[in-house]
């Protein structure tokens, strides 16, 4: 179909402007500064490229699925994190500058680590079907993912100027992107959602939610404080879903490459639910603290205020005594 290449090129164009400024937006500085205490990027590097592509292996073994469905979601679960995270770890009060290094360098290192899941644990997923994975085009569609993060970077770096331009561009042109994936992303995918049964949704959302839960384990196990921990646990649950649908429909061929999106379309939908509780509940206590906060000054000031009148009531009846006594 002409509008399904129209919606493929400009994802791709959306996507590389998109990286080029997340590449420009990035604080070198804080890269630098978390760098020098690696535990926790460690920790999240791990949980990204070790726990995520195992939950997503055990979550495919366990149901039965279209071996084309399941190896989008074993892609999806060797894929680095979305920019997403950065946002949910900001309003969930986690450590933002963590998880800024956390997307560069899992973005980064997917270059080699996505097609190593692949090549290895991913034949046993598609073993038992005619599948090919030309491993020469995913490794080219993911430079053209991590390059444009290294423009930015170098932009940033040499003509700031003009980087400036693609970090102010990049809120507009995410707002783009989401419309356009929610109209005509729609429109020319409707297909999709029929192929969305109970069992594809319980293996969308079962990837991520134990993402979060095992993430959130690892730091807790490493001994982090509670804002790294939030940021390793969003960090390992959010996937750039992006990333598996652009290298398997650039990749496949026949009925595997549509059918190989579903899951990842499917986990993009679900995987928000249980941060924007999250993020309610996080509001919500914040609220009644500063409530409390308030109380307890009013409280204080009342008191301040009770006993500088008995003061003051006490330096009248002195005054009132005094002049009494005087002849």
């Amino acid at each position: 179909m002409p509008i399904d290449i129209v919606f493929n090129v400009i994802i791709i164009l959306l996507v590389v402007f998109t990286n080029v400024g997340m590449g420009a937006k990035v604080d070198l500085t804080v890269v630098k500064s978390q760098l020098r205490r690696p535990i926790a990027p460690a920790i999240g590097l791990c949980s990204q490229f070790i726990f995520m592509p195992l939950i997503a292996f055990a979550v495919v073994c366990t149901l039965n699925m279209d071996v084309g469905i399941a190896l989008g979601l074993f892609a999806l679960g060797c894929s680095p994190g979305g920019s997403a995270s950065n946002a949910y770890t900001f309003l969930l009060d986690g450590n933002v500058s963590l998880s800024v290094t956390m997307t560069l360098i899992s973005t980064i290192a997917s270059l080699g680590l996505l097609p190593m899941w692949l090549f290895t644990l991913g034949r046993v997923v598609y073993k038992e079907a005619n599948v090919r994975i030309p491993f020469q085009n995913i490794f080219f569609s993911l430079l053209g993912i991590v390059v444009p993060i290294i423009v930015g970077l170098f932009l940033q770096r040499k003509f700031p100027k003009i980087a400036s331009c693609f970090v102010k561009a990049v809120k507009y042109i995410m707002i783009l992107f989401i419309i356009f994936v929610m109209t005509v992303g729609v429109y020319a995918n409707l297909y999709i959602f029929s192929l969305m049964s109970g069992e594809v949704l319980l293996a969308s959302a079962l990837l991520p939610y134990l993402g979060f839960i095992f993430g959130g384990l690892a730091a807790l196990i490493g001994r982090q404080d509670r804002a790294n921990i939030i940021a390793i646990a969003v960090e390992t649950g959010i996937q750039n879903t992006g990333i598996p649908i652009i290298l398997l429909r650039l990749s496949l061929q026949g009925p595997d490459k549509d059918t190989s999106i579903v899951a990842p379309v499917a986990s993009a939908i679900l995987t928000p639910i249980p941060l924007i509780f999250g993020i309610l509940f996080v509001q919500i206590r914040k609220h009644i603290k500063a409530r409390k906060t308030n109380k307890d000054n009013s409280v204080e000031e009342f008191a301040d205020n009770e006993k500088e009148s008995s003061k003051d009531a006490k330096e009248f009846e002195d005054l009132i005594l005094t002049t009494e006594d005087d002849p």
